[in-house]
């Protein structure tokens, strides 16, 4: 799993989850994330498992169930 990192490493840390129809990168996420960074907050930003399939794949498919 990658993360992506905004703003000053030695700042609190908040963690940013993307929804079900949006990537970390999407344009709302970005905007959102530069700006806790102006504010000298360290936002870490990641996809999850089925969404980096997605991306790699070009396949909709929903997230995995675990039984």
């Amino acid at each position: 799993m990658a993360f992506y990192f905004d703003g000053p490493s030695d700042g609190p840390l908040f963690l940013f989850t993307h929804g079900a129809g949006a990537t970390s990168n999407s344009n709302f996420m970005q905007t959102i994330a530069l700006g806790l960074a102006e504010q000298g907050i360290c936002v870490a930003r990641f996809n999850f498992d089925y969404m980096q399939i997605r991306l790699e794949t070009g396949s909709r498919r929903p997230p995995e169930t675990r039984s």
